[in-house]
């Protein structure tokens, strides 16, 4: 938890504030009387930035903590000094409290894989990065955890962000159709069929549909608004379920999964986590509670006495040349290496899907608009194109 505290010091008068992070007050007071012998006076929690956005918190924070890790451990500073380097470059309050107190616990003797653990509330980091600390904590190669773990988070945001920005366009589109369909229907047109009736002209019966329809509107107006916002709260906290069911989506949705699972089994097995740990734990990523049975239904046939290659393969998830490569794996003995490569070939899967439906989209919603702006076009000129034929016959 974020804190903001005030604080007494007694040896020199001085009231000072602050932001810290601590599991509870008796921890907090504790940590701000080790830093500067002061005592706590008051605090209370701060709403932290790290819940809003978890992309955000990844990008801004964790993936440059993790770098910057890297380059020093690697370079044999030692883990304190390490962060207190890196709590420098950070100028968020929060940022430079979780930092703080990653350097107060490991200070007091914890290892750095525990400290972790103790901020994860925060979902700061996840738990197959912390058990990859912890390993590599035993193994002495804190250094390439960190960058694998960089690479990892790095890897997630690319995907996710991929798969955000392509909803952008077609949104967007929507959007801009939808007003400006409005805009004539509620505005253009009724002012043409008004001008039309004041000279005698005949309405088209396109403009009568539509003034029809603006007249619907307006007579219910409080049961149409009720009704467009339920549709707005359905589409918000349900949007996953029915996007879920376009083929296309579904696929990449799938792809996503096996993705996260892959890059997770790649990880921890370059950290030498033992296969069936990792599986485990791997199975948890995807966050779906009939991805993580099957799973389950995998260590289980390892266990008794099923190949890596056949286990998956019983399991029904994972396609054809996902389950070649895995087999290769399994007889040439790197399966940290086998699931890297089967996630660098999912995820330029993904962007090509992603791209193809991107692609489909532009000349759907062009002719989308190309119809309404032909209707709108027809229903206004019609009658003036009829009106100065019958002048020109009268002639």
């Amino acid at each position: 938890m974020i804190y903001e505290y005030k604080a007494m010091n007694n040896s020199q008068n001085l009231i000072t504030r602050g932001v810290c992070f601590a599991n509870s007050e008796e921890e907090l007071s504790k940590m701000v009387h080790t830093a500067d012998s002061s005592h706590l006076i008051s605090c209370r929690l701060k709403r932290t930035i790290f819940k809003n956005n978890k992309n955000s918190t990844v990008e801004k924070f964790t993936i440059p903590f993790l770098r910057s890790m890297c380059t020093l451990v690697s370079n044999n500073i030692d883990i304190i000094q390490a962060l207190s380097i890196v709590l420098h470059s950070f100028h968020k309050d929060e940022h430079r409290a979780i930092i703080q107190y990653l350097i107060y616990r490991i200070s007091s003797g914890s290892p750095m894989s525990e400290a972790m653990r103790d901020v994860n509330d925060l979902k700061i980091f996840d738990e197959i990065s912390i058990k990859s600390i912890e390993i590599a904590e035993k193994t002495a190669t804190l250094g390439r955890a960190f960058e694998d773990i960089s690479k990892y988070f790095e890897n997630n945001l690319e995907t996710s962000k991929l798969m955000k920005g392509s909803m952008y366009y077609p949104v967007l589109l929507f959007m801009v159709i939808l007003s400006v369909t409005s805009f004539w229907v509620f505005g253009i047109i009724p002012t043409f069929v008004e001008s039309f009736n004041d000279m005698g002209m005949k309405v088209s019966p396109v403009m009568s549909s539509v003034l029809s329809l603006k007249n619907f509107c307006e007579s219910n107006a409080v049961f149409l608004i009720i009704s467009v916002i339920l549709l707005i709260f359905l589409v918000v906290y349900r949007w996953r379920f029915i996007l879920s069911k376009i083929p296309v989506v579904k696929r990449i949705n799938r792809n996503m999964k096996i993705l996260k699972f892959f890059q997770c089994m790649h990880l921890m097995l370059s950290e030498k986590i033992n296969f069936i740990d990792a599986l485990l734990s791997s199975a948890k990523t995807p966050n779906d509670k009939e991805f993580n049975e099957k799973i389950q239904k995998i260590v289980l046939d390892i266990g008794q006495g099923d190949t890596i290659g056949q286990a998956f393969n019983s399991s029904g998830m994972f396609t054809g040349q996902e389950l070649v490569i895995i087999f290769s794996g399994e007889n040439t003995s790197d399966m940290a290496k086998t699931f890297k490569i089967t996630a660098d070939m999912l995820q330029n899967e993904i962007k090509q899907s992603i791209n193809k439906a991107t692609s489909m989209m532009q000349p759907i919603i062009t002719l989308l608009m190309g119809g309404i702006l032909l209707i709108v076009v027809c229903s206004v000129f019609m009658p003036i194109y009829d009106q100065i034929s019958v002048c020109v016959q009268g002639l």
